[in-house]
């Protein structure tokens, strides 16, 4: 836990010095592009569908009856054993055949988003240089989520900080000598080497053992009958959030501009790191409360889930109140940085809106960690509100269009959460608690 709230506060400290280094070192048409990119990377939950997150869930499951012993191998009954390879194996081909659609998705999207002629010289080099690199680091995802399904959440959280750091240096050494937007497919590249070579290092024993085990036709998971019936709702569910917020940048690139894309990417960055500051809380807390479900200890797993929860909420709330009085006080005192962020008011209903998703994504960890997605609607319904308000509001309104959009999603998606949620606890009182508050 430590090490994670250390990362995430590094993390956060980041944001700041990062922006400071992008609009010192960026022209504000270069900064839309910068966080465009960004944004257009994230079309990568339209080919991975989640499957991290079931690789969590699944192995946590499998690791309620193993141990890992003094040497690293895996200890327990030989069907848990084989399960648990069977899921790396699995995992280890998702992951290989994703990274290559997402690298030709991101090319054919980057054509689409971005404009040819003069301004193809500024974008193109850089942007196909960070698809490669966006694939390479997807070929890695799948040993970080085993690793935390084993429950391994100290020594992650460790390397991530590691991992974390290095790219944030990388980030604001490319930038500031000179790199411009090359400077994201740079720190890309050094995210996924740094994170493959600590984990090989540490693990390539148990992971090598795990892919090159022969598992029994019996023992072996089945994707279709087991997985999917509990992953399509967690893809619906990622797919719907990249309508939410991460479309926002490209839509915006397109109806007004690289200048006004840039705003609101600095802005959103800004606001986005106080929700993962605050879901660090309930984020570290996974792979316990997997091992509790499969062990099926639903009482323990409410009680702990219930103390993630307040936490969760309460940090949030503080860091998105933290940023909205930052912006305001940029504004009033004329600093520079001001004019490369939307207006106060677009930061207050984005962090407003942080909060109560926050809210909602407390609720349905707590069902997710039981393999049950019933909050797969509530995203379905968030990301049409969103961006049916953006492409209405947008160019009527300006940047307040998605911020209105995503208040305005963020806010009919609490009702309708605390329903389902409460639907569940009437049908399985037993296995669904009521909400934290």
């Amino acid at each position: 836990m430590l090490y994670t709230l250390l990362s995430q506060a590094i993390a956060g400290l980041s944001v700041p010095a990062t922006l400071v280094f992008i609009a010192r070192n960026l022209s504000p048409d270069e900064q839309g592009y910068y966080f465009t990119f960004g944004s257009v990377v994230a079309l990568q939950v339209l080919v991975e569908l989640g499957f991290t997150q079931c690789i969590v869930q699944f192995v946590a499951h499998e690791y309620g009856h193993l141990t890992l012993d003094g040497t690293g191998s895996v200890v327990g009954p030989k069907p848990n054993r084989d399960r648990l390879a069977s899921i790396m194996q699995l995992a280890v081909r998702w992951y290989l055949v994703a990274a290559t659609l997402i690298l030709i998705a991101l090319f054919l999207a980057g054509d689409w988003v971005f404009p040819e002629g003069e301004a193809g010289a500024m974008w193109k080099r850089p942007w196909y240089a960070l698809c490669v690199a966006t694939a390479v680091a997807i070929v890695v995802e799948p040993f970080w989520a085993v690793l935390e399904g084993l429950n391994q959440i100290r020594w992650v959280a460790k390397s991530r900080l590691i991992v974390n750091i290095a790219k944030i240096l990388a980030i604001c050494g490319s930038l500031e000598v000179g790199a411009g937007l090359m400077a994201l497919a740079l720190a890309t590249t050094v995210s996924a080497i740094g994170g493959g070579v600590l984990i090989g290092t540490r693990w390539r024993r148990l992971l090598v053992s795990l892919i090159a085990a022969r598992v029994a036709r019996h023992d072996k998971v089945s994707w279709r009958s087991e997985i999917w019936p509990y992953q399509w709702r967690i893809a619906l569910s990622w797919v719907s959030g990249y309508f939410i917020i991460p479309i926002v940048a490209p839509t915006v690139f397109r109806q007004m501009g690289a200048v006004p894309a840039g705003q609101f990417g600095m802005t959103w960055t800004i606001v986005q790191a106080s929700a993962t500051f605050g879901s660090t809380w309930m984020r570290t807390r996974l792979p316990s409360l997997g091992v509790l479900a499969g062990r099926g200890d639903w009482k323990e797993l409410e009680s702990q889930w219930r103390v993630s929860a307040r936490r969760s909420m309460s940090f949030t709330a503080i860091a998105a109140l933290a940023v909205v009085l930052v912006v305001i006080f940029f504004g009033a005192t004329g600093s520079p940085i001001s004019t490369r962020l939307a207006s106060p008011g677009v930061v207050a209903l984005l962090a407003g809106g942080v909060v109560l998703s926050q809210l909602v994504a407390t609720h349905a960890t707590y069902l997710r960690v039981q393999k049950s997605e019933p909050f797969t609607v509530v995203s379905v319904l968030a990301a049409a509100t969103t961006v049916a308000l953006t492409l209405t509001l947008t160019p009527r309104i300006g940047l307040y269009g998605p911020a209105v959009a995503f208040a305005t999603a963020s806010l009919f998606c609490v009702p309708v959460g605390l329903l389902i949620l409460r639907a569940h606890a009437r049908t399985d009182p037993m296995r669904v608690g009521l909400p934290p508050f």
